[in-house]
């Protein structure tokens, strides 16, 4: 099958590269020097031929397995699903209370939550101690200020203020992680005693996933509005959009949920508009045919989503004096390219040369340019940001134009982490919670912390809770769920479930945002959303297998 051919090139090209790139030093500090693309020899090009060989029996014995499974089950039919059934409002607040439960020794432990260079800085914006901009959402530091007053109203300080923000987001994913393992036992009809008991055991006593509920983080909250958003979907495309009326609450839900995810880290807007693209698309597919019904009424709750955030995020923040997340932010990856460039003193025109000197002298880049991260270099001293507003295109354009295999290496140094599936030092990172520096387990920044009259204490008073309660453990690699979750996709569309396809869109896009402009090679919290919902992707194939093929666009569109 052509998709398939095409999947398994794809996926060995990937395999390939991914062996050749090289982290031998810091992968946030390490210079060119330590970390790199090796030689390619004339053994690549047979990988090339043999790999997508290997692997194309293998995806395709998995792909006419669901098939046959499709074919064959006579149980549950796409036109059941019309009327979806509800899910218990009791049974998600007890799971959300046992995960609650589960996740207060890791707030002891770790007392008032993990604190980290990112939230320091969110912190003092919060205090009043530095001007408010948008580096980090706006909306997100009100949050933050919002638990420090509270705080503050009730005779305490700045500590319990952290502590107040650990806990609500403690209870916002407790009930969003409740309601997941809920909808997955209703919608695929599995015994809950047994799976339901399962899923919250697996979200309340995974390591990984308690620390991400202490941890002042944008990433958590809106990892979790974005599994929220992703059942929303699921649940219009299993009822042909009927979930919009039968649901008298579903579109507030969805416009709450993708404003919370817009507000809560800023490539969250990308996100919703790809969730928006995608339902036009489907709109667009079947309409004629009336195949979704109330399309509209979603197009239309996400323009005017889309537009809400444009107008807050543009005029309504230049208004108040906010900065906005700025063009050093956006463009991570092409700066990366053109500072390679000028590193490794590859070609560039007498108007580059001038153009990059300005940014940051030309005999800084070897030792300023880190190829798997791009922070060091921006936050230099020597680097001037203000020129990046003055024909930026038009520079790296020219220089990509010259110098295209050395900013092809730039990319892949600065995203490998979430596109391959054999680089070791992704395969084997541990260490999400401690890349960030918490400054509860890490000596050194003692006096920026007590700046704020913040107090960071184990609370249960032994260090051998730290063994019990570790901050960090192993996760699955983004890579390896990227390459499934494309893979997943592909056979949702070859098995007539392209309506499906919308429920994938969030994690989709997360990963799209990640392979186009990531800032660093790998940190898993920025997709935690897509590891969040690994249960979801196992019950979307459950739902595959116990429902009829059909040889038109799905079968329920009627």
């Amino acid at each position: 099958m052509a998709c398939i051919s095409v999947f398994s090139f794809l996926l060995g090209v990937s395999i390939v590269l991914g062996y050749h790139i090289v982290i031998e030093g810091s992968a946030y500090s390490g210079l060119m020097g330590e970390n790199y693309i090796s030689a390619y020899t004339i053994v690549d090009a047979l990988a090339l031929i043999l790999i997508p060989l290997g692997l194309y029996p293998v995806l395709s014995s998995v792909f006419q397995l669901l098939k046959n499974s499709c074919e064959k089950q006579q149980g549950i039919c796409q036109e059941n699903h019309t009327s979806l059934e509800k899910v218990s409002f009791g049974s998600i607040i007890a799971f959300a209370a046992i995960l609650f439960l589960a996740w207060i020794p890791y707030l002891l432990t770790y007392w008032p939550g993990f604190i980290f260079g990112d939230s320091l800085a969110s912190l003092r914006q919060a205090s009043g101690l530095v001007p408010w901009d948008n580096h980090f959402p706006i909306m997100y530091t009100f949050f933050i200020k919002a638990c420090l007053d509270v705080s503050t109203m009730i005779g305490l300080g700045p500590t319990e203020g952290c502590a107040i923000y650990s806990i609500v987001q403690m209870l916002f994913m407790a009930l969003c992680f409740g309601y997941l393992s809920n909808w997955i036992v209703v919608r695929t009809k599995l015994k809950k005693e047994f799976w339901g008991i399962a899923l919250v055991a697996l979200f309340a006593f995974t390591p990984y996933i308690a620390t991400y509920t202490v941890s002042m983080w944008k990433d958590p909250i809106f990892s979790a509005s974005l599994v929220i958003l992703t059942l929303l979907l699921m649940d219009f495309a299993l009822s042909n959009g009927r979930v919009v009326k039968t649901d008298r609450s579903w579109l507030f839900k969805y416009v709450a949920f993708s404003l919370l995810a817009i507000f809560s880290r800023n490539n969250g807007l990308y996100i919703v508009a790809f969730v928006g693209l995608c339902l036009l698309v489907l709109f667009l597919y079947t309409h004629r045919r009336n195949a979704v019904k109330n399309m509209p009424r979603v197009l239309g709750a996400t323009a005017i989503v889309l537009a809400v955030s444009f107008v807050i995020t543009g005029p309504i923040y230049k208004y108040a004096g906010v900065d906005s997340d700025g063009k050093v932010e956006s463009f991570g990856i092409l700066l990366s390219q053109m500072s390679r460039v000028a590193a490794s003193g590859g070609d560039m025109s007498e108007a580059d040369r001038e153009y990059m000197n300005a940014l940051l002298p030309l005999d800084m880049y070897a030792s300023a340019y880190r190829p798997c991260c791009i922070d060091l270099l921006k936050w230099d001293r020597h680097f001037d940001k203000s020129v990046l507003e003055n024909d930026f295109f038009a520079h790296w354009e020219s220089m990509f134009v010259r110098n295209p295999v050395v900013c092809f290496e730039a990319w892949e140094l600065q995203t490998c982490g979430f596109w391959t599936v054999n680089q070791p030092n992704v395969n084997s990172f541990d260490r999400n919670i401690a890349a960030g520096t918490p400054r509860n387990t890490v000596t050194g920044y003692e006096d920026s912390v007590s700046a704020l009259n913040i107090e960071l204490e184990n609370r249960l008073q032994s260090d051998r809770f730290y063994k019990l309660f570790p901050q960090d453990e192993w996760s699955i690699p983004l890579g390896l769920i990227h390459w499934s979750l494309l893979f997943l996709a592909m056979c949702l569309a070859l098995l007539n479930r392209r309506r499906w396809l919308l429920s994938l869109a969030p994690s989709l896009g997360v990963a799209l945002t990640l392979v186009v402009a990531s800032p660093i090679w790998y940190w898993p919290r920025y997709g935690a959303v897509e590891q969040f919902l690994i249960p979801f992707y196992v019950a979307v194939l459950v739902l595959l297998v116990q429902t009829k093929m059909s040889a038109r666009f799905d079968s329920g569109a009627r």
